[in-house]
């Protein structure tokens, strides 16, 4: 119920172009928003970028979560080449988006910001990678994938 409210206001109250308030798929996607209108209400379509809880480093803060930087790394980059073998290398098939939830006071400490750089540099080691902010890509998708019907 407050993920359906808190959406709503997101579109009404305009502004945003996406929320992350999802950890329902790996891509983003194309919901549809009821906001109220002069005649009654209207269904708009809102962009979802999903969020990761797993490839997170809220994980070093939790039971069960990483305690070194040695493991956040092994995990991200476990996830990383699952996805890139499972990827279309041309992009046109099989997108693939590995989202990292990185908060400054936890990735920020020396020994976690040296995983982080060690990753990114493997990472960048593959053809065909993009590195970006969240937003970068509600803006590829809008542009790449525009909703069904326009609002």
């Amino acid at each position: 119920m407050t993920v359906r409210i808190t959406r709503r206001l997101l579109v009404e109250h305009g502004g945003f172009l996406y929320d992350a308030d999802s950890y329902a798929d790996d891509l983003p996607y194309w919901t549809t928003v009821s906001i109220a209108a002069a005649s009654g209400t209207r269904s708009v379509p809102h962009l979802v970028v999903p969020y990761t809880l797993d490839c997170n480093d809220m994980r070093f803060a939790t039971v069960q979560g990483f305690n070194s930087g040695t493991q956040f790394f092994d995990y991200l980059r476990d996830a990383f080449d699952t996805l890139y073998r499972e990827g279309d290398p041309a992009g046109l098939d099989s997108p693939k988006m590995l989202s990292i939830g990185l908060h400054a006071r936890l990735i920020g400490r020396p020994g976690r910001a040296a995983c982080l750089e060690r990753f990114l540099d493997y990472v960048l080691e593959h053809a065909g990678v993009w590195v970006c902010r969240r937003i970068d890509i509600a803006r590829h998708w809008i542009a790449a994938h525009p909703p069904a019907s326009a609002p």
